[in-house]
């Protein structure tokens, strides 16, 4: 999905295309903007607005709406089109843009991030302005907003769930019940000597082997997580979803809107996919469960499964519980993660804690 990477918000900038040195920059400078781009999954096509973002959206602002293409490459370029907003100050103006999608640097450190970097032409005379004049410009993407800023936790939540004792448990409760068929006997040793096995002494209860659906794996799943979100809840009271979310558009001029709601509006826009170096697979995953396909072809199924009360009355409750955690569970936490950051420095870490990295500093609430 190479649109994908254009997908955000930008700020944009546009300049004179001045031969000469000028000594102040400002002299140069055309216009500031707002650039918000959404992608087409299934085509190198994308589309968007640009426009001075208000403290508070009325309605009648001029912006412009753009829709382009995208080619990608070494490096991927770009072109669009803007069109102003009819019936207002922006009616009958026509932009035509051409760009180059430049990448992050692997080894950059401080202003490594996505730009876009071109010339526009006025492709129609408005007003005074003559057509065919030319500038150059540059978009430089805003971070993605994340939930937890939209939809803030308390911080005694943060604490909690954040705690050495609770990641610690919470790791080993599913690395346990996972790998337990692969562990070596000296390993299993261990873990009964504390007590910290999959179910009862020699009888413990894999999650993924070929017994999951009858072996009570999928009760233990559902009773542990039930005391969590009870834990939770003991300390500040969460509402549930009641069906899963659909996607959710970054930033629009719908009259009402604030400047400060601008990228992840509600808190449930998915965040892009990122490259795991060394797995195809997962990086393949990641992208896979961003696609409006795979909402309406896996999620909303699996929801209206999970719902019905015909086929809940044909499965027991250990069924039902290995079920939701192999499918909805698993996969609603990845379609809604984020690039794993370094809490100290923000560089992403796109493979997350290395295993044995056991500093302090990964039990940060900032490594969410």
């Amino acid at each position: 999905m190479p649109t994908r990477e254009l997908q955000g918000i930008w700020i944009y900038r546009s300049f004179l295309n001045s031969p000469n040195a000028v000594g102040d920059f400002n002299k140069l400078t055309v216009w500031e903007a707002e650039l918000s781009i959404e992608a087409d999954e299934n085509a190198p096509l994308f589309y968007g607005h640009l426009g001075e973002r208000p403290v508070k959206v009325k309605g009648e602002e001029p912006y412009f709406h753009i829709q382009g293409k995208f080619a990608e490459g070494t490096p991927s370029t770009v072109c669009w089109r803007a069109v102003g907003k009819k019936d207002s100050a922006f009616d009958g103006w026509v932009y035509d843009y051409t760009g180059v999608l430049n990448p992050v640097w692997p080894e950059g450190k401080a202003g490594n991030r996505p730009t876009i970097v071109g010339t526009v032409i006025r492709t129609v005379k408005h007003g005074e302005a003559p057509a065919g004049s030319v500038f150059s410009f540059i978009a430089i993407k805003r971070d993605f907003v994340e939930p937890r800023v939209r939809i803030p936790l308390k911080k005694e939540v943060l604490d909690l769930m954040g705690s050495l004792e609770h990641r610690l448990h919470h790791q080993l409760w599913h690395a346990s019940r996972d790998q337990w068929a692969n562990l070596s006997d000296a390993k299993k040793l261990l873990v009964r000597t504390h007590g910290w096995q999959p179910g009862p002494l020699n009888g413990e209860r894999n999650a993924t082997g070929p017994g999951r659906y009858i072996n009570g794996a999928g009760e233990d799943f559902l009773f542990m997580h039930r005391q969590m979100i009870t834990q939770v809840r003991a300390i500040e009271s969460i509402d549930s979803w009641q069906s899963v979310p659909g996607t959710s558009a970054l930033a629009n001029f719908t009259p009402g809107f604030e400047a400060t709601q601008v990228g992840n509006v509600d808190g449930y826009a998915i965040p892009e996919a990122w490259i795991v170096p060394g797995d195809p697979d997962t990086t393949h995953w990641l992208h896979e469960l961003r696609r409006t396909s795979t909402l309406y072809g896996r999620f909303l199924v699996w929801q209206a499964q999970y719902t019905d009360p015909v086929y809940l009355s044909r499965i027991t409750l250990g069924e039902m519980g290995a079920r939701v955690e192999a499918t909805i569970h698993n996969w609603m936490h990845m379609r809604w993660a984020s690039m794993p950051r370094d809490p100290e420095t923000d560089e992403p870490v796109p493979g997350g804690r290395a295993p044995l990295d056991f500093d302090a500093k990964w039990l940060k609430p900032e490594y969410d």
